[in-house]
């Protein structure tokens, strides 16, 4: 992939405003193939310090228990919630209603997979809904090449969660296959719907 001298530019006024540990995580996302497991849980510790309480996110990572089942799902039912509320409270144009009516409908049939443990399947979905989500709140500025500067300077904790979900793309569209085990698919999954849930 052959970057331009305004991709360069992008990426380093990125690296300026998130500061370099952050700037770091991302790209051991974008990079890790699915593959490094290690590398991605401490790449999404980093990220999860620059979205609320790295404590708090912890509690979902690691051997399944009935303890990590139960974190689990509260941040699931707070994510829903959240981004339900955010759907619904976003003003758009006339032409964009049945696009908001499909996102919220994507956004329960995405909840009962994810309740249901099927990460891999979700995260299309979850990259829809984040994609038609930011959309509808901030029209076609979103398929601007700029966009991350721009939502870096409106909201920094928005703007990482923006680049993160370019990453985690970039990351599991570059996987050789499925992973399997689905750890990390899932743990980044999480740490995308940590973000919402606490937005």
């Amino acid at each position: 992939m052959m970057t331009t001298n305004n991709d360069q530019r992008v990426s380093e006024n990125l690296r300026a405003v998130m500061g370099e540990q952050t700037f770091a995580a991302l790209t051991v996302i974008a990079q890790s193939h699915m593959e490094d497991i290690s590398g991605v849980e401490a790449a999404v510790r980093v990220i999860a310090g620059v979205f609320d309480d790295v404590e708090r996110f912890v509690r979902v990572l690691g051997v399944e228990t009935p303890a990590r089942r139960e974190c689990e799902k509260k941040l699931l039912t707070g994510f829903q919630n959240n981004l339900r509320l955010l759907i619904e409270k976003t003003w758009v144009e006339k032409f964009d209603e049945a696009l908001k009516e499909q996102v919220l409908y994507r956004l329960n049939r995405f909840c009962v997979q994810v309740s249901a443990s099927r990460y891999i399947e979700s995260v299309a979905d979850f990259m829809d809904i984040v994609k038609d989500t930011v959309y509808l709140m901030f029209g076609s500025q979103t398929e601007k090449s700029d966009f991350g500067e721009y939502a870096m300077r409106i909201d920094p904790d928005f703007g990482v969660f923006w680049q993160y979900n370019r990453a985690f793309a970039q990351a599991f569209g570059s996987a050789d296959a499925l992973p399997q085990p689905t750890e990390i698919p899932r743990i980044l999954l999480l740490l995308g719907m940590f973000f919402i849930a606490n937005y």
